[in-house]
């Protein structure tokens, strides 16, 4: 005997809403979505597994619901994690090119150009940004985990620095 109707109703929902998280929350600078998406997961999981264990009728069922949201949140994690990592890696190679720019001339690159990345190719997905106002130099590039946050290189200590818009 399998489950009500009612369970093939709530997978097919489940599946839905897996497919919009990946859509979504695949996407740089996504975090969002996934916050959306994984509150209400993680306060209903706990629910959702009492239930699989006290009602063996429902146990295959909400196990496969939970794998499901549990696999989609997993890669959704994995590859913003990736996305972080590039761009991370990009921009600190962009900040190694202007430091030894620096060291070579005794000044700051006007732009990337001058820094060494020829073309529109090299910039990263990560969209990193460079401009000297004052012969002083900025750096950043975009945190793929929060819409308002940056990254800025600190070219005195040598290190990345988060900041969060409007602070």
């Amino acid at each position: 005997m399998g489950p009500p109707a009612s369970f093939g109703r709530a997978y097919g929902i489940t599946l839905l809403l897996c497919a919009l998280l990946l859509l979504l929350g695949l996407q740089p600078q996504a975090g969002l979505v996934v916050f959306a998406f994984g509150v209400p997961w993680l306060a209903y999981t706990p629910h959702n597994l009492a239930r699989a264990f006290k009602q063996p009728r429902q146990r295959k069922w909400r196990l496969t619901r939970f794998t499901a949201w549990a696999v989609c949140f997993g890669i959704v994690l994995t590859v913003h994690e990736s996305y972080q990592a590039e761009a991370r890696a990009e921009a600190t190679r962009f900040s190694a090119r202007i430091i030894a720019f620096k060291e070579k001339n005794g000044r700051y690159p006007k732009n990337m150009a001058e820094a060494g990345v020829e073309s529109r190719r090299d910039l990263p997905a990560s969209h990193a940004y460079y401009v000297l106002r004052q012969g002083q130099p900025t750096l950043l590039y975009h945190d793929t985990w929060r819409p308002n946050a940056t990254h800025w290189f600190n070219f005195e200590a040598l290190r990345w620095d988060a900041r969060q818009a409007g602070r």
